[in-house]
C-alpha cells in the first residue's frame, strides 16, 4: 500500500501544494497486513495456475497420476531389481512414500524460483505485494501432493492389511518440505533477478539433492563414510517424517535438528533478500 502525503511549501511565494507518494511502511506487520488484503489476488493466481497447468494436453490432470507412477517404476527397476535394495515394505510403497514429500519440495522450489520472472508482465505494470507470487505458485505442487497421497493410500490398502494411526499425521508432515521448498525458492527467485544462471542451475541442484536423499533407498543402505550426507541433508528429514507417518515407523531424531536449522536459515535469508530484489525487479526483468 502507498501513502499519499500532501503539504504546502511555505518557502514558495505561491505556496504550491506538493503531493508525495511513498511506501506506507516497511515493518513485518505492514507486509502481513498487505498480504492479508491480497487474499483474493492469491486465490485468483492459484486458480489461473491450476487451469493453465494441463491445458491443451491429452491426458490433462491424469499427468499428475502418470508422472509419479512412472518415476516409481524407474526407481523399482534401477534400485529394487538392478540394485537389489531391500526395504521393510513393498518397494513401490516405500519409494512412493519418499517421492511425495520430495516431489513437493522440488516442485515448490522450482516454481517459486521462477515466480518473479514468469510474471514479469504483472510486476512491471501494477503494484501488489510481491510475496503473492511465490505463495500462489504452491497451488499446483500442493494439488500434485494431494493426488500422490491418494495414490499412496491406495497402494497401502493393497499391500497392507491395516493402516497405522500415524497416517493421520501425513498432511502435517508435508509442512516441512513445503517450508523448505519455499525458502529455497525465495533465495533462488531473488538471485535469478540479476543472475540468470540460477534458473539453469536449480534443476541440476535438485537432481543432486534427490540422489543425496533417501527417497529410492533406505538410509541404512548408505555406506558409513557417506552417512553424514544424509544426516546433514534437510530433505532427508522431510522424507523420513512423512514416510514414518505413512508406514507407521519411528522417525530418525538425528535428522530433525539439521532440517529445522536449514529451514529457519533459508527463510531468514530468503524472505528479506526476496523483498529487496522485488523492489527493483521491474527494472531488470
Amino acid at each position: 500500500m502507498l501513502a499519499v502525503r500532501q503539504y504546502s511549501d511555505t518557502r514558495s511565494p505561491s505556496a504550491l501544494r506538493i503531493t508525495r507518494i511513498c511506501p506506507g511502511g516497511d515493518s513485518l506487520a505492514f507486509h502481513l497486513r498487505e498480504l492479508a488484503r491480497s487474499f483474493g489476488l492469491v486465490a485468483l493466481l492459484m486458480r489461473k495456475d491450476l487451469l493453465l497447468r494441463y491445458r491443451d494436453t491429452y491426458l490433462g490432470l491424469a499427468w499428475a497420476i502418470v508422472q509419479p507412477l512412472v518415476t516409481v517404476l524407474v526407481f523399482w527397476f534401477a534400485f529394487g531389481v538392478m540394485g537389489k535394495i531391500r526395504t521393510s515394505e513393498a518397494y513401490p510403497l516405500f519409494s512412493m512414500a519418499g517421492l511425495v514429500p520430495f516431489g513437493l519440495l522440488s516442485a515448490v522450489a522450482t516454481r517459486t524460483a521462477s515466480s518473479l520472472s514468469s510474471n514479469a508482465y504483472l510486476v512491471s505494470r501494477v503494484y501488489f505485494p510481491r510475496f503473492v507470487l511465490p505463495l500462489s505458485s504452491t497451488a499446483a505442487p500442493l494439488l500434485d501432493a494431494a493426488i500422490g497421497c491418494a495414490l499412496l493410500l491406495a497402494m497401502a490398502l493393497v499391500s497392507r492389511n491395516s493402516l497405522p494411526w500415524s497416517l493421520c499425521l501425513a498432511p502435517l508432515a508435508l509442512v516441512l518440505p513445503l517450508a523448505l521448498g519455499l525458502g529455497l525458492g525465495l533465495v533462488a527467485a531473488a538471485l535469478s533477478v540479476t543472475v540468470r544462471d540460477v534458473r539453469a542451475a536449480l534443476p541440476v541442484a535438485l537432481q543432486l539433492l534427490l540422489l543425496g536423499t533417501p527417497v529410492a533407498y533406505p538410509s541404512d543402505a548408505v555406506p558409513e563414510q557417506f552417512a553424514f550426507i544424509v544426516t546433514l541433508n534437510p530433505a532427508s528429514c522431510a522424507v523420513d517424517l512423512f514416510r514414518a507417518s505413512v508406514l507407521g515407523h519411528s522417525p530418525d531424531p538425528s535428522l530433525i535438528a539439521p532440517a529445522l536449522t536449514a529451514t529457519i536459515l533459508l527463510w531468514a535469508v530468503g524472505l528479506p533478500f526476496f523483498h529487496r530484489a522485488a523492489r527493483s525487479c521491474a527494472d531488470t526483468l
